[in-house]
């Protein structure tokens, strides 16, 4: 008489056993890794709108929608996602322009991922928080005007946005500058004849310190204004005034100190920087209360400083004073600046040196700044399925089959492994449908384990584990 005895039948969890699990922006099919190079860093920085820019990008081209609005980018960990504001995209080339936030540390090269292709996302994903709480006006200039109300965007989360010719509500086409080319992207061309951009209210006189910058290139260097809170020509009709005049960039300035007007003239003096026309330059000054100084900067680099005593920005009892600043020009013209301007900004702290030098340094070369490796695909994970035996307990010298279901079919291949440990597998010898869902194997005089190798080209996932074990026979 036989006798059957049951070792056991065991069944292994899945386990996947060439990618690691990686961090993605969800519903994003594609990303590139991107280098900002430190060299161009200069101090350490938190939410720093860098400029991102490409000439052209095959991969966005293909793979972006045509508006760029699933664009997104994520700090190095491949899930944060960051804070950008879209500029341009152009879907021929994938040429973009955008501002991206992030935190840099001095002379260190920073990770970032551009993410594309995501069929979820139908609107742009800019944001105000783009630019810090402390800048009270970004006017990037980049639009055609025509003198119609607010047609030249503040990108802050205030407002100020400007009108060509005049106040909202009283523009003109003809006192509007017109559209050009920039130092990147586009700027505004002033005519150096009646020109001018004036702004909604700007509300600054608590602040205790603050930051005025443009990009510029003058066609002449004569006695013009560049971008200013005033109203008169004299050195106490502005609250603050970047300025150009005798061939330097230069400033004026108003502050309240204890309840009088102190007012300082601070203009650059050729040194270490020329000012030139035909050239651009990222033209600064600040002032600080907490040491009552007034800097101006070229492209980064302080080159005047001078004391200016006071509480905080003066309000003018002049019936004539206003709140709204202008570019290029006074509010009733008379001050008419020749030549481009992009990018005006206002920020009620005192930006630092470095920061500036670091913001030159990115924008005077955008595409030196950023390099990239080759674009990566979301790859969805596959499942190993579940294998099992047709007859888990077979007498010595029978075979059996199993049987593979429960995982990824579509875009992948299947390759039976076999092992008599459980933990050492190798690819099947003998038997039929090695790779097949289906797997008769060869005779067997052994307990065996069986599992099945599910491959898509990129990933390779393992089934559960069928072990078929033999019968001992009794007489």
């Amino acid at each position: 008489m036989k006798y059957c005895k049951t070792i056991f039948l065991c069944a292994c969890l899945n386990f996947a056993f060439s990618l690691s699990a990686q961090t993605w922006l969800s519903g994003f099919q594609n990303r590139k890794q991107i280098t900002l190079n430190g060299a161009d860093i200069s101090g350490n920085h938190t939410n720093f709108p860098i400029l991102f820019q490409l000439a052209s990008d095959a991969d966005l081209a293909a793979d972006a929608r045509t508006d760029g609005y699933d664009i997104a980018f994520s700090d190095s960990d491949g899930g944060t996602q960051l804070n950008h504001e879209l500029i341009s995209y152009t879907s021929g080339t994938g040429a973009i322009t955008a501002y991206v936030q992030v935190d840099l540390m001095n002379a260190t090269n920073k990770t970032i991922y551009m993410y594309y292709g995501n069929d979820n996302i139908t609107t742009d994903q800019s944001t105000a928080s783009t630019w810090d709480s402390n800048f009270q006006a970004v006017l990037h200039l980049q639009e055609s005007g025509g003198g119609t109300d607010n047609e030249f965007i503040d990108s802050s989360v205030n407002g100020v946005h400007g009108t060509g010719g005049g106040l909202a509500g009283a523009g003109a086409a003809g006192s509007t500058p017109t559209q050009t080319t920039g130092k990147f992207g586009f700027a505004q061309d002033f005519d150096g004849t009646d020109d001018r951009i004036r702004l909604q209210a700007i509300n600054d006189n608590t602040w205790t310190s603050f930051t005025i910058q443009v990009w510029v290139n003058p066609d002449d260097t004569g006695d013009d204004r560049v971008f200013g809170k005033c109203w008169g020509t004299g050195a106490d009709d502005e609250t603050w005034l970047l300025r150009q005049t005798g061939g330097n960039i230069g400033s004026r300035t108003n502050v309240n100190n204890g309840g009088a007007d102190n007012d300082l003239t601070l203009d650059d003096d050729g040194a270490p920087i020329a000012y030139n026309t035909g050239t651009w330059y990222l033209a600064a000054y600040t002032w600080d209360a907490s040491d009552n100084t007034a800097r101006v900067y070229l492209n980064g680099t302080q080159v005047n400083s001078g004391g200016l005593t006071g509480d905080n920005l003066t309000l003018n009892a002049e019936a004539s004073e206003t709140d709204n600043a202008t570019i290029g020009n006074i509010p009733g013209g008379g001050r008419d600046f020749n030549g481009q301007i992009q990018e005006a900004r206002v920020s009620d702290i005192a930006r630092s040196a470095n920061w500036l030098l670091t913001q030159f340094n990115i924008e005077d070369d955008p595409s030196g700044f950023i390099s990239m490796v080759a674009s990566e695909e979301s790859i969805t994970p596959i499942n190993g399925g579940t294998a099992t035996a047709a007859s888990s307990e077979i007498f010595s010298g029978n075979s059996t089959s199993i049987l593979l279901s429960g995982f990824t079919a579509s875009g992948t291949t299947l390759q039976w492994q076999s092992s008599t440990d459980g933990t050492s597998f190798s690819d099947v010898a003998g038997g039929s449908g090695v790779n097949s869902l289906n797997y008769n194997t060869a005779t067997l005089s052994a307990d065996t384990y069986f599992r099945c190798i599910v491959d898509n080209g990129s990933e390779s996932v393992a089934s559960s584990v069928a072990l078929v074990t033999i019968k001992e026979e009794f007489s």
